[in-house]
């Protein structure tokens, strides 16, 4: 008997309506023409030369742009979203740098200075901030912040007049700012600077800007879900998109039965309570490639919190007969077959 398991990986980008851009999420290799803006604004990005779009670590779905040069970044036009004013914002992105230099992140300016957010050659990260026409150093990440050859989560945002830089899930460096950041006509560049060429090394993916704070507790949030996607053989999960798994059914309990119980005191008192049996259904996959590994232990890391998901003990992905809402027990088996390349996997979920 035939079973279907419907999920969203917890393992995606976490947008929440207040992105103005939200991009370098692909998960397709080759040379960028356009990068989708996955937030409501849709103003896509456009590849200018060949940037490039490869996985960041081997088998990988999460891709990084990189080959940054002179001629050779991705640009968005104006978008009114990403004036600031003296309000609210963050900007959030991966990064894995391979070599020292003043290289850019992202710029937003009409000719020059706006946003500028670069590394240093001492392995620091720098803000830049002012006016259509200079720009002004604000702070730095400590020296030797980075760590080359690594994917870091790298987060600039202003709340309530304090600008705060994040290394990862860490807070490491903040200052006073109020300054107004609304800059008419201006265009983004990521990878390279505006004005001169600083074009970055190594790669960057998972870009995200918000027109409001991002707090402590939102940095972790996101940095959680989107740092196992930087191993090898991660699934990735663009907001919108699920993953399908296809089961074979090993045994189904469907009993209604209720369980009573009832006490009565030495005094006479009695209680009895009362309540439904639960609903288990144990699944069984049996023959799983391990190329298809990584996609199962992704959907059961995506629900074993407690997540509800969709299960159909008696359809298929084709053809659905019986969806209802489970829940997986936390209890997970994986054994390998007597070839080294299949396993049978085993789980039970309970109906909520």
């Amino acid at each position: 008997m035939a079973g279907s398991v419907n999920y969203i990986s917890k393992r995606g980008l976490l947008l929440d309506n207040t992105e103005v851009l939200a991009a370098l999420a692909d998960t397709t290799a080759g040379t960028v023409v356009t990068d989708t803006d996955l937030s409501s604004t849709q103003h896509d990005l456009t590849g200018v030369g060949t940037v490039t779009k490869s996985p960041v670590a081997t088998g990988s779905e999460v891709m990084g742009y990189s080959g940054f040069s002179v001629s050779d970044e991705l640009q968005q036009s104006y978008e009114s979203e990403l004036d600031f004013g003296t309000g609210d914002f963050a900007i959030k992105i991966w990064i894995n740098n391979t070599a020292s230099s003043s290289a850019t992140l992202f710029n937003r300016a009409v000719t020059k200075g706006g946003i500028l957010i670069r590394t240093s050659p001492n392995g620091g990260i720098e803000t830049w901030l002012s006016s259509n026409t200079s720009l002004t150093f604000i702070f730095t990440w400590p020296a030797g912040s980075i760590v080359y050859g690594t994917s870091q989560m790298i987060t600039l945002t202003r709340e309530s007049g304090t600008l705060k830089g994040y290394l990862d899930d860490a807070l490491v460096v903040s200052t006073p700012h109020t300054a107004n950041l609304t800059f008419v006509n201006a265009f983004s560049n990521i990878g390279n600077r505006i004005d001169v060429n600083e074009p970055f090394n190594g790669s960057l993916s998972l870009l995200k800007i918000h027109k409001s704070a991002l707090t402590n507790l939102k940095v972790k949030q996101i940095y959680d879900s989107e740092k196992d996607m930087f191993k090898p053989n991660s699934v990735f999960t663009q907001v919108g998109l699920s993953y399908s798994i296809d089961l074979a059914l090993n045994k189904v309990d469907r009993s209604s039965k209720s369980q009573v119980k009832t006490a009565i005191s030495l005094g006479g008192n009695q209680e009895t309570i009362s309540h439904r049996q639960d609903i288990f259904f144990d699944i069984n996959e049996r023959n799983v490639l391990k190329s298809e590994l990584p996609k199962f232990r992704s959907f059961l890391d995506s629900v074993q919190a407690g997540e509800p998901f969709t299960f159909d003990p008696y359809g298929t992905i084709a053809s659905p007969d019986y969806p209802i809402t489970v829940i997986a027990d936390p209890n997970y088996t994986e054994k390998r077959t007597d070839t080294l390349e299949l396993f049978d996997i085993s789980l039970k979920v309970r109906q909520v």
